[in-house]
């Protein structure tokens, strides 16, 4: 969002959501479900990838 200049209100906007809802998915304190993170990333042109390494 910082590096496209993009504000909550206008993610809300792209996402047909309010502004509280993405303050609370922007909040690393929040637990937000994956799947709403996947839309917001990709709203942002970005995707979401998860990847299992052996420890």
């Amino acid at each position: 969002m910082k590096v496209q200049k993009v504000t909550k209100v206008e993610l809300a906007r792209r996402l047909g959501a309010s502004e509280t809802a993405i303050r609370r998915l922007a909040n690393p304190d929040h637990r937000s479900h994956i799947g709403q993170v996947n839309k917001a990333l990709t709203a942002l042109g970005c995707n979401l990838v998860v990847e299992v390494v052996p420890t």
